[in-house]
């Protein structure tokens, strides 16, 4: 979620649509933490607080923070260089099976699985459209079924 001079302005869009979206800022400011603080500086509980009860990370709800002028810059760049290490991008979180199912959702999952039984798709577009090599195709439909 770094932006600057050089982040691409699509880029920057969508960070911006997602977070506005994710946590509304009327939602956020309401918050009796938030009309609480008084400081620009956000300890880690506060922030989990918060990114809890929007289900975000605690990076979506200080950037939101920053964006509505109850953090500086320099605190969230501060903040951030100090945490990068908790970060794991996207796909990469162990067995990308369940990968598959818990960052695409299982209704989402259950949806390309029934596209490929009427074959609507074919095994190279399910594979695609689940992140997953085509081997991996069964075992992803083995966990969804047996929940």
């Amino acid at each position: 979620m770094r932006e600057d001079t050089h982040s691409p302005a699509i880029e920057k869009f969508c960070n911006h649509f997602a977070g506005s979206f994710l946590v509304p800022a009327k939602q956020l400011l309401k918050q009796d933490l938030v009309k609480q603080q008084c400081s620009l500086v956000w300890d880690s509980h506060s922030l989990k607080f918060l990114a809890d009860k929007f289900r975000v990370s605690k990076e979506v709800v200080l950037r939101r923070l920053l964006i509505l002028g109850k953090t500086s810059n320099s605190f969230y760049e501060k903040w951030r260089d100090e945490h990068i290490k908790e970060f794991k991008p996207f796909g990469k979180r162990g067995d990308p099976v369940r990968s598959c199912v818990k960052e695409r959702g299982e209704k989402y999952v259950a949806m390309v699985f029934s596209a490929y039984n009427q074959d609507k798709i074919n095994t190279l577009d399910a594979a695609g459209y689940l992140g997953v090599k085509i081997d991996q195709i069964q075992k992803v439909r083995e966990l969804v079924t047996t929940k």
